[in-house]
């Protein structure tokens, strides 16, 4: 029980300071949470209470989803060559999911033509699509993108990730 609630702390921390999720200890947690309804049942009337905690304000909701936004472009501006032009002459600081529209979107054919630009750090795995509609396009993930890719893929096996069959 324990190491629950310091996997919670950990989790919650993470995502409160925006690092990078262990995918682990999120694991682990659904498998403590499924080990709780199996043990004591289902959740009671006042749980839609408990669950919105304190994001069923919604401008607590909108604040940080706005911080977080801020924070990605932020990212993006400092470690891709081709966001850091794009984002150019942009208040990064302003930027909320209001004005996000401001930002011009990034097409495939610019994935195509610069793909080393949109690299944010060392990519872990390389490959590529089969050029069926055109040039083949790169792809390179991270470490990071690897792990979470395997956790929730359609094909996962892992408690509490949705089935290929899921709605």
């Amino acid at each position: 029980m324990l190491e629950t609630g310091v996997r919670q702390v950990r989790v919650a921390m993470a995502m409160v300071f925006g690092r990078r999720l262990n995918v682990r200890a999120v694991e682990r947690l659904v498998a403590d949470a499924l080990l709780t309804l199996e043990e004591f049942g289902s959740l009671g009337d006042d749980v839609d209470e408990l669950a919105d905690g304190p994001f069923a304000d919604s401008d607590e909701r909108r604040d940080l989803q706005d911080r977080a936004l801020r924070r990605t472009v932020r990212r993006l501006a400092e470690r891709s060559p081709f966001y850091r032009e794009r984002l150019a002459g942009i208040d990064l600081d302003d930027t909320t999911a209001a004005t996000v529209t401001g930002i011009p979107v990034s097409r495939k054919a610019d994935l195509v033509e610069r793909p080393a630009d949109f690299l944010c750090g060392t990519p872990y795995l390389a490959t590529q699509t089969t050029g069926t509609t055109g040039r083949p396009v790169q792809i390179w993930l991270s470490r990071y993108e690897m792990w979470s890719f395997r956790w929730c893929s359609p094909s996962s096996s892992r408690a509490g990730c949705p089935s290929a069959t899921s709605p």
